[in-house]
């Protein structure tokens, strides 16, 4: 399976961190220079929407503070529902979820992107739809938009959260408290 990891040119430290945790799980993944602009936002949304542009078969697609949770990752993908869409190997639950079957439940009002999995049928749906000049972040966009539109999937145990660190998009230091959200997979 490709994967891919979004990067800022000007954090080669956080592409240092990311490849560790890669090397931990045997996983070969290729970097992805963030698109460049003046709004955070604005450079978030085209890096996403030009990594879509690159899936022709499921791909994983990282942010460069992933941190793996879990050496599970090969088992957990074993089980997936045959008809995903979208795997999320983690997120920011807000809401408590539906158990799908084994290891993944039906996803439904959640954000971040730090680890997810898309089909070419998913990245083509949402490039038909996502406007990343839109004042919208992106994963707000999957979670009111995608999720309840495509067979969304998250895993459990979580494979993935987002290392705290300071976050070039928010202008501040950023801890998401994602692995905490884990507990909403009843």
């Amino acid at each position: 399976m490709k994967a891919i990891c979004l990067n800022l040119d000007k954090r080669p430290d956080r592409w240092l961190l990311a490849q560790k945790e890669f090397a931990e799980q045997g996983l070969t993944v290729e970097r992805f220079a963030a698109i460049n602009h003046e709004i955070p936002m604005m450079s978030f949304n085209l890096s996403q929407q030009a990594m879509l542009r690159t899936v022709t078969e499921p791909t994983m697609i990282f942010e460069d503070d992933v941190k793996f949770v879990s050496d599970k990752l090969n088992t957990v993908l074993s089980t997936a529902p045959d008809d995903w869409d979208v795997l999320y190997l983690g997120a920011n639950v807000m809401d408590n979820l539906k158990h799908h079957s084994g290891h993944w439940w039906r996803l439904k009002e959640a954000w971040t992107t730090h680890a997810v999995i898309y089909t070419p049928k998913a990245a083509e749906y949402i490039l038909n739809r996502f406007y990343p000049e839109c004042s919208q972040p992106y994963d707000d966009f999957l979670r009111e938009y995608v999720q309840s539109n495509l067979n969304c999937y998250i895993c459990k145990p979580y494979i993935c959260t987002q290392r705290p660190d300071f976050s070039d998009l928010w202008n501040t230091h950023a801890d998401y408290g994602i692995h905490h959200t884990e507990s909403k997979l009843t």
